[in-house]
Order: C-alpha cells, then structure tokens, then sequence
C-alpha cells in the first residue's frame, strides 16, 4: 500500500498533483519501492491517467470494470 501527499488544491480540470510516494506496507518489502511525484487526471466516470511529472512517457491508465 502506498501513500502520497496532494500537492497543490484540486482543478475544476479533474487533475490532482501527488508528491512522492512512500510505502505503507507489502509483502515481500523487497517488490514495494516508493514513486516519483506524479498528476492524476480523471478522463471519464471510469477511467483515471495517472502521469509521472516531468516523464510524460511514463503514463498508465486505469479503467474501473465492474
């Protein structure tokens, strides 16, 4: 599990800026490391982009299936 803190309020856009994450827990430690700051933009009711600041290559989306 991890956890970062929201650096700056939250715009009318839908994107959330992340500092840098830490690691809460996980087993084994070994496969858990912490992440680089990073921007969290809601593109629709199911689907978040989540993009590594400054590594606009590294962008994974996220689509919640139900």
């Amino acid at each position: 599990m991890f956890t970062a803190p929201l650096t700056a309020a939250p715009s009318s856009s839908g994107r959330l800026e992340l500092g840098p994450s830490t690691v809460t827990s996980g087993a084994p430690a070994s496969a858990c490391s912490p992440g680089a700051a990073s921007t969290v933009t809601l593109k629709s009711g199911s689907t978040l982009r989540r993009t590594i600041n400054n590594r606009s290559e590294d962008t994974l989306t996220y689509t919640r299936t139900r």
